[in-house]
């Protein structure tokens, strides 16, 4: 039996952001979980990614 081709919903077509930032403290984010918060929604932009970490701050993205 084919399968039938998969209907694209809004959020199929949104690229999407994530990132962390250390207000309280200003400890140094951990770039593996930037990287697994944007790995979570790879489907929001599966073309490509970005990362910027600098100290307490560290930002994630997805791209269609």
């Amino acid at each position: 039996m084919a399968s039938l081709p998969r209907i694209r919903t809004p959020d199929d077509v949104m690229c999407g952001i994530c990132g962390q930032f250390n207000f309280g403290h200003q400890a140094p984010v951990r770039p593996e979980r930037v990287r697994a918060m944007a790995a979570s929604i790879a489907h929001r932009g599966p073309d490509d990614e970005g990362f910027h970490f600098d100290d307490s701050l560290g930002l994630g993205f997805r791209r269609l």
